[in-house]
């Protein structure tokens, strides 16, 4: 069944490391390394050796290493792919390291662990490249196209929830495949699908637990019952003070162990092992549950994770404890964020009320929650302020939430407890929030920071992901394209680390990383932040976050030449949602002019699209007036005006009027703290040849105006005969510099070579393009379209 999709981004990923002389493939079992390869191998010609047990015998295995390494006949050496390296023994691996140095050929090795080939060394000096688990797991492109040629229809979100239960683990698909085509009703079957499904269970057994010791597997039953494993609560859960040593090498086997951070303190399990876990410790340990989920709740409680603390002290049964945790902490695990399982409410405490009506408003509960929260409005302290602050959220009743909010922020301002500083954070990040979804970001920018200045400590991670995904996205449409991306790429891997993917603050996140990406012309990389976002907003139901994730894609077809596609999208943007004021017409003026669409209003971005339209339609007159009325206007986007600027400056080209080179030197100028390069790309040829003409009276710009030639697309192909050669990429380097009038030793500089180095690659490209100068160089490599 793997063998049914063509998996072109991991052949593409091959293709790029197979220029290293090392490229280690490591990932569990059943992770599809050999399918991959092998389909790679294939079409590369690259020669092939499984790892077996004659190769225990080295003049075996040096015998066969060396066979595969003969030279075809241009006197190359072919890809060697070594399969299933982790049965190689050290002589083994010694041989395969002796390889790796004389540089032979390419080497890939596909192994469960990281093999013992000085891979350290080796990724210092750029001569390694790596694919892990993360990179083999399937998208869901990839998913669906398994799907659709097995007759197999599911919609999309249940494609993401198998995805999310599999982890992307190319076993688990491919099970998870066969049970469905077997199935009368494949909905329940995803939702039964788990760890200790048999096939799953079977599997796993045997290729991971059957492999461990059983001290081991002791180990990895008894702490599957968190879901991220600090490596000092693992040493709790199994009185073993050697934890991190355990944790550390069931890693490197690949024992479906993952390490959260680079210090190697923090570990997850994949989500079907630690469902098959938990199943075998409640049928072989039943006793031994609730003490593992009391020593959980006690370790929590002590590092400041009171939120984690109840879900233990609940899972172990003991309500006493959970009801006295929540009474005591109820503030921090509001803010600490975990939603807390339903609890019977002790009908006097209206602390626990609060927490539980909290705990419905996450997990989509509204009705009742509401009902809580109206009762609990005009209670004393904390739990009025905050009851009246969270209905008028989820309520959308602005002016409330900024009178009470402004009464809540006060008293937080003036008390001393801590408990009252969580308080403040907490009606902080409410009226910001509350603010965000009217579209009054400056406003909500100011509470969010606030709130996410005094969530900036352990115990407070749900509210410093709740506050980091809104400023993420009020960073892009104030244009701080930096700022956006640090804040943003923070809040997906705070996510990520307590499984918050599907919460809707990821979910801006990541539509902010997306359209950074957008900007910055990454169009691969904004099209996957996309699609990773679309998860969260449709398991949130967040309208507005829906349309800024169409918005985006809609932008990318009509990128692709899909414009139909592109504005069918933005049709449902304007067909759900009112886009005259708020966070989405923020975000559309942001993302670009769309002069592919149909005007939809009279902003700064309408215009510019109708200044782009009439460009293209050969009105230049008309195209530059349009923007010169734009250029006294009230503050706009970067976007905006950088696109305003090559609208100008193509229009005085085409008009022959001055200020060509002013408005292109001044579009420069703007694009570069950020690297703002989509509306460079949007404008295509016309624009190509425009920065080409005056390429020499840009110096000051000239590596960016060569990098920017370079990604724009070139006149077409036919015009003349290339060159006898291709040129190399440094090749290339040295010539979209030439047209500028840097001296060899600038050049060198910018390239961070020496000049002797430019020199050489000069005089190569003067043969290969027939030419005896700089000159004529750049002149004939114009003609080519390689400039």
């Amino acid at each position: 069944m793997a063998t049914l999709v063509r998996r072109d981004r991991l052949h593409a990923a091959l293709d790029r490391a197979a220029e290293h002389a090392l490229t280690v493939v490591a990932a569990p079992a059943g992770s599809g390394k050999t399918v991959v390869l092998s389909a790679w191998a294939a079409e590369r010609g690259a020669a092939w050796i499984s790892i077996g047990p004659s190769h225990a015998q080295l003049s075996s295995l040096e015998r066969d290493l060396n066979r595969a390494l003969r030279r075809n006949g241009d006197g190359r050496s072919p890809p060697l792919v070594v399969d299933d390296a982790q049965q190689l023994d050290s002589a083994g691996l010694e041989a395969l390291r002796a390889l790796v140095h004389e540089d032979r050929a390419p080497i890939i090795v596909a192994s469960r662990c990281d093999p013992d080939l000085g891979l350290p060394r080796l990724r210092v000096e750029g001569r390694l490249a790596e694919l892990r688990s993360a990179d083999l797991a399937f998208t869901d492109d990839e998913l669906a196209a398994l799907l659709d040629l097995l007759g197999i229809e599911l919609a999309a979100d249940r494609r993401r929830q198998l995805l999310s239960r599999t982890d992307g683990w190319a076993a688990g698909i491919r099970l998870a495949a066969v049970a469905l085509e077997a199935s009368t009703d494949p909905e329940r079957l995803l939702d039964e699908f788990s760890g200790d499904d048999r096939v799953v269970a079977d599997y796993l057994t045997d290729e991971v637990l059957a492999a461990q010791k059983r001290d081991v597997g002791d180990f990895l039953l008894r702490t599957s019952i968190v879901d991220r494993l600090d490596v000092d609560l693992a040493a709790v859960l199994t009185d073993r003070a050697d934890a991190a040593a355990v944790l550390a090498e069931l890693e490197r086997q690949g024992a479906f162990v993952v390490a959260l951070d680079r210090r190697r303190r923090c570990y997850r399990y994949h989500a079907l092992f630690a469902e098959l876990l938990r199943a075998r410790l409640h049928l072989e340990q039943p006793s031994a549950v609730p003490d593992l989920h009391e020593r959980a709740a006690d370790w929590y409680t002590a590092h400041g994770s009171p939120d984690l603390a109840v879900r233990h002290a609940l899972a172990a049964g003991s309500h006493a404890r959970t009801r006295h945790l929540l009474a005591e902490h109820w503030l921090d695990v509001i803010a600490g964020g975990h939603a807390t399982p339903t609890v019977d409410v002790l009908e006097d405490d209206l602390r626990l009320t609060l927490v539980a009506a909290h705990a419905q408003l996450a997990m989509g509960d509204r009705a009742d929650a509401l009902d809580r929260l109206r009762a609990l409005e005009g209670a004393d302290g904390w739990v009025g302020a905050l009851a009246a602050l969270l209905r008028a959220h989820a309520t959308h009743d602005l002016a409330t939430a900024r009178r009470v909010g402004a009464e809540a922020i006060q008293r937080g301002e003036t008390a001393t407890e801590p408990r009252d500083e969580v308080g403040r954070a907490l009606a902080l990040y409410l009226l910001g929030a509350s603010e965000f979804a009217r579209g009054t970001l400056e406003v909500a920018a100011d509470h969010l920071e606030a709130a996410a200045a005094l969530a900036a400590v352990p115990g407070r991670e749900r509210l410093r992901l709740d506050c980091a995904g809104p400023i993420a996205v009020i960073e892009v449409v104030r244009g701080r394209l930096a700022h956006a991306q640090a804040t943003a790429s923070a809040a997906v891997e705070l996510a990520r680390r307590h499984a918050w993917e599907r919460a809707p603050a990821a979910g801006w996140a990541l539509a902010a990383l997306a359209a950074v990406a957008w900007l910055r012309g990454d169009h691969a990389a904004a099209e996957r932040r996309a699609r990773a976002a679309t998860t969260g907003a449709a398991a949130d139901g967040d309208v507005v976050l829906g349309n800024a994730l169409r918005a985006i894609r809609a932008h990318l077809h009509a990128a692709r030449g899909d414009e139909d596609g592109a504005r069918a999208l933005l049709h449902v943007v304007h067909d759900t949602q009112p886009v005259a004021d708020g966070v989405l017409a923020r975000w559309l003026e942001a993302l670009g002019p769309a002069p592919w669409a149909t005007p939809a209003g009279d902003g700064p971005a309408e215009t510019a699209a109708t200044a782009m339209r009439r460009l293209r339609s050969g009105d230049a007159g008309g195209a530059l007036r349009l923007v010169m009325e734009l250029d006294g206007a009230r503050a706009v986007h970067p976007t905006v005006r950088l696109s305003c600027l090559l609208v100008e400056a193509v229009a005085r080209e085409t008009l022959h009027e001055p200020g060509t080179v002013a408005a292109l030197e001044q579009a420069l100028e703007l694009s570069e703290p950020d690297g703002l390069r989509c509306p460079f790309l949007v404008a295509g040829t016309p624009l190509r040849e425009v920065l080409r003409r005056h390429a020499r009276l840009c110096d000051a710009n000239a590596p960016r105006l060569a990098a920017l030639l370079d990604a724009l697309p070139p006149p077409r192909e036919g015009s003349a005969p290339g060159p006898s050669e291709p040129l190399s990429e440094r090749e290339r380097a040295v010539l979209r510099l030439m047209p500028t009038i840097l001296a060899n030793s600038e050049i060198a500089g910018e390239l961070f070579v020496s000049v002797n180095t430019v020199k050489t690659h000069a005089r190569s490209i003067y043969r290969k393009l027939d030419v005896g100068s700089r000159r004529e160089a750049v002149a004939r490599a114009g003609e080519l379209g390689l400039l």
